[in-house]
Parts: C-alpha cells; structure tokens; sequence
C-alpha cells in the first residue's frame, strides 16, 4: 500500500508541474502575440543605414542598359550606370550637365573652303579614377577602372545587330556608324560559319568588333578622352548621349555573362540582360533579390563622387541654387542642403504590389515613402485641387507634376482588318489596295470619334489630365494648345457615317452579317485595368463593333507584340528629352517593332511621306528652317520648298490626323504625395537617378510608423482567456479525481 500511495503522490506533483509547465508555456506564447506587429519588414534590421521604401507592380523585364525601353526598367538603371551627361536635378526648364563627363562639350564645325559642312564633333573628356562596381567577371571579381575605351566598346555594341537596341536608328548620325553595322554583321556569319562543328566556341566581343575595324564616328583621344563625331547637323545627339544606352559597360560583363562558355560552366545567354555591373552609386544586393517580389540596390561605397569630393562634379553634390524661385517656398531646395555631398540614402527597397489599393494603404501606414493617389481614394486625400485636412494632419506634402507624355490607343498598321499594311497579305485586298485602304482608314477615325477622351479622363483620372489632340504633350515645341484634332473629338454620328462610309452600316461585316469583330491586347489583369479597357470596348459597342478584350501579364503582352499578333493595344510614352523628335519618331517607319522586337513605333506605322518629312525636321534646331526641291505629284513639275522646323511639324501632324494609326487619349498631370519625412524631393520628367538627391528622416518615419501602427492586443487576450476557461476547469476536475 505505501507503495501504491507513493504512487498517487507522483501523479499529483506530476499533475502539479504539468499545470504549471502548461501556464507557463501559455505566458510565453501570449507575450510576442501581445506585441506582435503588421509590418511588412518584420525582418529589418538596418540599424544606421537610411533606407527608402518604395514598390513595383511589374518585375524588371530588361536590365540591360542598351536594350531596356521602359521607365519602370530604367528606374534601376540609372542608379546603377552612368552616362556622359544627364540633367540638372531642380532646374526647369530642363538643362544638360556633365555625369561621367567633366563638361558638357560644344559642337566644333569643320568646313571645307567653299564653307560647305564637312564634320561636327563634341569633344568629351571623362573622370579618372571611375571603378566598375566589384563582380565575378573581373579577374579576382575586383573592378576595374573605367576608360574612354569602354565608350568606344558602348558605341560599338549599339550598333551590334545581335544586340537589339531599340533606338539604333538614331545613332546612325555618327560618322560610320552604319557602316561598321554592316562589317559586323559579315564578320559574325564569318565566325559562325567557322565554329560549324565545334558549338560550344565563344565569341569574344571586344575581339569581335576589333576584327570589324574601326566606328570612324568615335575617336579615342586619349585614355580618358574621346570625340564624337558626324557629317551632318543632329543638334538631338547631345539628348542621347545623356542617355544609358551609350553608358560606361565592361566588355568583360558582357563576355562573362553573354558569353556560351565560361571555365567549362555552361550558360544560358542573355545573363548580362538580368546582371548590371556599372559605375553608379548603387548596385544591387543579389543576395536578397528576388525578381518576383523583393528588388534591393544599395550604396556603392567605392562610388567616384564619394571618393573625389574635391572634384565638385554635378552628380555628387546637392544643387548650390534652386533651379526656379519655387524650390525654396516649397522646401525642395534649403541653404542647409546647398551644395551637400550625395547621395545620402544608403539602400534603396523595392516590395512588389500587383494592386494600388493596397500599395496606398501601406503609404498610410508609414510603410511606404512616397505614393501615387488611387482613383478610390481621390476624394479622400484631395478637396479643392489640394491636400485635405486628414492628409494634411497626417504630416504628407502634395506634389504637382505635369508630365511629358502621351498615352494613347494604338492600331495595328501592318494588320489587314484595321491597318495599312506596306502589302496585303490577301492578294484580292492588294489588288484593290487604294480602295481597300482609304475603308480602313475611315474605321480608325470612326473607332476615334466614338471614343470620348475628356469622360475618360473625368472617370479614371480625376479629371486631372489634359486631353490629347496629336503625340506632342504640352510644354514641348510644336505643340500648340488651340489645335483641335477632328477625329479626337466624341462625336457618334461622324462615326456612324464614316463606318457606312467604310462599308461597315451599323457596325455590321458585310462578311459575316455579325457586328465586326476586332482584338483588344493588354498587358494588365488589374481591376482598374480591365475597367478601362472595358471603358474603350463600351464606347466601340455603341457605335456596333464588337471588340473582344484579350488581357494578360505584362510579359506575355510585350511578347505578343514583338510578334505583331494584335490589332487594339493602350500604350503610353513618357519623354526621353524635351524635343518633338522623341515623340513623333514613334511612327516614323524604320522605327516600327516589325523590324526589331523593341522599336518604339508599336503601331507599325508606315508612310512613305511622313517619314520624308520626319527626316527633314528631325535634324533641325527649334528656330531653323531647311530647303529642298520636289516634284509636284499632279503637275509633274519641279519646285523649290522652304519649311520651318513648326511647319514641318504641322504637316507631320495632319498627316497622323488623317491615318489615325493612334485615338490619342491624354497627356498626364500627376498628384503624387510624400510623407513630410522625405525631403528634397522634385518629380523630373525625365527618368534619371534622382533617388540620390533625396533625404529621409529615419527616426521620425520610425516614430511615425510606431504610432499609426500599434500593435492590437484584444485578440490576443481573448484567446488566453479563451484558453484559461477551456483548461482550468479540465486541470482541476483532474485534480479532484487524483485526490
């Protein structure tokens, strides 16, 4: 029996210990949910360094700096590489300044005795002393300097066919640039014919375009020096060359990473495509990235304009002046920040947000640095054309930015249902081609006309943008606010004639006897995407055209219109510089995306007269006029022609208005808000490495983001109440039953 009762003490103190272990473990689960917290960087611990926290809705497609075409691309490209030149942070309008370079060159004329042009040059020289950011493709992954032999190898690479830059076409200006595109592309099918039988054998680039001769255009002058040279007037190469297509590039990242071979390790090509290894103040941090969801550059401590402070260079210093007499009442530009080295943000973080809805809530929260304002929201965050009480309360500045751009609807030219295709591809069309074409050309302006510009800016834009009547935005040469495009104009009884016009009464296919059915592509299944699309599609319905929506991500978008399997696509264009050519050589024909995956002239555009035109404006300054003789096409006889650089415009205009390759939609005015944390910070239109002008108070964001987010402690009290009346009673009953 002292046994058995030995026994029974065991199981009570057992039983005692185990209610105890229980409660205990019961605190200690409780503790981290009573504070836990929502924040989206649970992770974080950047102890001293500045951090600025952004987003993205798509993941990078192109991070190469000669083949990347979009801003969303760019962005990060521009924090990483460098070019010769870039603009001026706060000064409006806008003006070049020296990057890489240590000026910004004039042009020097050469003429012959006759005074006839012989060649133009811009002679450049850049800082020493400029290392490439450290990388496996460099021996002992230590980077090297970078020389005007690395420009020399941009340039070249440009021209490469088998790179695919989309603007090489206007780096045909440089003396001999098309010349050694040709040589290139016969030594390539040399090579290749060589390496028949033996697959794996790499091409080296920099040997490669050695053995294609020299690029008369550029001429290296020196280790650090170099001259840019044309035969002909182009004042618009000063805009490209501030661009990161002619960027700093190691030949050596492109071997290692486009290379077949490297050290027996097979690779997959394009690598160089998806790893930037440049000059810049930021590279990214490939142990954290992640394409899909998580982007982070941080600061290149062996940057340049860090290390060389002495130099004064533009690039690495805080602007010593406002650029306009705004910046300073606006707190853009302060004494206290004058002149101040940067960049002062120590890692850039980029989440992604596929909605916007969500991205504005984490901006509230604190989570976010800077935001742009959703349609749902507007009315929340904006009375009267300004900042409402709340917003204002919660310590966030409103920013106004009239942007540089165009978006747009765009058809298909080389389709034989909606377009106007250099030659059919149905032989009965071709044979009736004026017929068949002037058909076509009265459906586009019927599809315009039913489309109302001004609803559509009321209902998705908050009545913000400004309707578009041609490509050019406002603000830019040539654009000229009392011209009325007739086909941008809402007017559904134009449209219903000119579709009777075409053969189409009521929308109907003499064909099929069905309403016509087209194909609208787009690259976003969002819902504020899909309710614009469906905007266009409502408006085309009521005139009886039956448009069916083909909507998919991004990617796959960009894909099919490489392929030019579309007819309807939106599309928009944000400046590369402030000249009327970056917009209107959108539809100028040797620019059309059938002739390379990644041409801007998506709508394959092709007019033999619009691109004459184009060519004889696009090298003009501003005030100049040009001459030229012309054949008058009714009389047969000749004539002499002088037209200024706003005259050749005008025609190129009115003849966009009548093809109507485009229904232009609107030019963007754009509310974007920043939390009073974030500093110095001026929206620029054109897409450059800002970020390293901005300043950012970490401690009051921290205590900011503490206080609007506190963590919610009801929850987790009820369930340890919760857990209490379910336990105790259980422990006690067993307790009774022991005794």
């Amino acid at each position: 029996m002292r046994g058995s009762s030995a026994h029974r003490q065991g199981q009570g103190a057992r039983t005692t210990t185990g209610s105890l272990a229980f409660l205990v473990f019961l605190a200690a689960l409780l503790v981290p949910l009573g504070g836990c917290s929502n924040s989206p960087y649970p992770d974080a611990d950047n102890g001293t360094k500045v951090v600025y926290y952004s987003s993205f809705s798509q993941p990078p497609k192109h991070l190469d700096p000669q083949l990347s075409y979009t801003v969303s691309d760019g962005i990060y490209l521009s924090l990483c590489y460098e070019s010769l030149m870039s603009y001026a942070y706060l000064e409006r309008p806008l003006r070049l300044q020296p990057e890489l370079a240590l000026a910004v060159p004039k042009p020097v004329e050469e003429r012959d005795s006759e005074g006839k042009l012989v060649e133009i040059s811009y002679a450049f020289q850049i800082h020493s002393n400029v290392f490439y950011i450290d990388d496996p493709c460099f021996p002992n992954g230590k980077g090297r300097e970078a020389t005007a032999a690395d420009f020399l190898f941009a340039f070249k690479r440009l021209a490469d066919p088998e790179t695919n830059c989309p603007v090489v076409d206007s780096f045909g200006h440089i003396l001999g640039f098309r010349e050694f595109r040709t040589r290139l592309t016969a030594r390539r099918t040399e090579l290749m014919k060589g390496s028949i039988g033996n697959p794996s054998r790499s091409i080296d680039p920099r040997q490669l375009y050695a053995d294609a001769g020299d690029l008369a255009g550029i001429r290296i002058t020196g280790k650090y020096s170099f001259e840019v040279v044309m035969d002909h007037q182009y004042p618009q190469i000063m805009y490209w060359l501030a661009m990161r297509f002619v960027s700093a590039i190691p030949w050596e990242a492109v071997a290692y990473y486009d290379g077949e071979e490297h050290v027996g390790e097979k690779r997959k090509r394009d690598d160089f495509d998806q790893r930037p290894v440049g000059t810049g103040p930021y590279r990214f941090e490939w142990e954290t990235y992640n394409r899909e969801s998580r982007i982070v550059l941080v600061r290149n401590e062996d940057w340049w304009g860090t290390r060389h402070p002495e130099r004064r260079a533009p690039a690495a210093f805080f602007p010593s002046e406002p650029g306009t007499a705004l910046d300073r009442d606006a707190g853009i530009w302060t004494v206290e920040r004058a002149g101040k080295p940067v960049p002062s943000i120590d890692r850039i973080e980029w989440y992604r947000e596929k909605e916007a809805m969500p991205r504005f809530n984490k901006f509230l929260q604190g989570y976010y640095d800077a935001a742009a304002i959703p349609h749902e929201s507007f009315d929340r965050v904006i009375e009267n054309d300004n900042l409402t009480s709340e917003m204002a309360a919660h310590g966030i500045r409103l920013v106004k930015d009239v942007g540089l751009d165009v978006f747009y609807v765009g058809f298909n030219m080389d389709d034989d249902e909606i377009g106007a295709p250099t030659t059919f591809s149905d032989a009965k069309l071709e044979s009736n081609r004026a017929a068949e074409l002037a058909r076509r050309r009265k459906l586009r302006q019927a599809l315009s006309l039913a489309v109302d510009m001004r609803e559509y800016i009321r209902i998705f834009d908050n009545s913000l943008g400004v309707p578009a009547q041609s490509p050019l935005p406002p603000g830019l040469f040539g654009y000229e606010q009392d011209y009325q495009n007739p086909y941008a104009q809402h007017d559904i009884p134009r449209a219903e004639e000119l579709l009777r016009e075409a053969g189409y009464p009521n929308g109907i296919d003499p064909s099929t006897g069905e309403p016509l059915h087209l194909t609208y592509d787009a690259g976003n299944t969002s819902t504020r995407a899909r309710a614009i699309y469906n905007f266009y599609i409502d408006a085309w319905k009521k005139i009886g055209i039956n448009v069916e929506l083909a909507a998919t991500d991004y990617n796959k978008f960009q894909e099919k219109m490489h392929s030019g399997r579309y007819q309807i696509f939106s599309w928009g264009w944000i400046a590369d510089y402030p000249d009327p050519e970056n917009f209107l050589f959108l539809l100028y024909g040797p620019n059309s995306s059938k002739h390379g995956d990644h041409n801007p002239n998506h709508a394959r555009y092709e007019n033999a007269r619009y691109d004459r035109y184009f060519k004889r404006m696009e090298t003009l300054k501003n005030e100049e006029s040009t001459t030229w003789e012309e054949t008058d096409q009714v009389t047969g006889e000749k004539r002499t022609v002088t037209m200024s650089r706003l005259e050749i415009i005008r025609v190129l205009r009115d003849t966009l208005q009548e093809d109507c390759p485009w229904i232009p939609i609107m030019h963007s005015v754009d509310y974007l808000l920043y939390h009073d944390w974030m500093r110095y910070v001026k929206p620029h239109p054109i897409t450059g490495s800002y970020m390293r002008f901005y300043s950012i108070d970490s401690e009051t964001r921290a205590e900011r983001r503490h206080e609007w987010n506190q963590p919610i402690h009801w929850p987790a009290v009820a369930l340890a109440l919760g857990l209490l009346a379910f336990t105790v009673p259980g422990i006690v009953m067993v307790r009774r039953e022991r005794r």
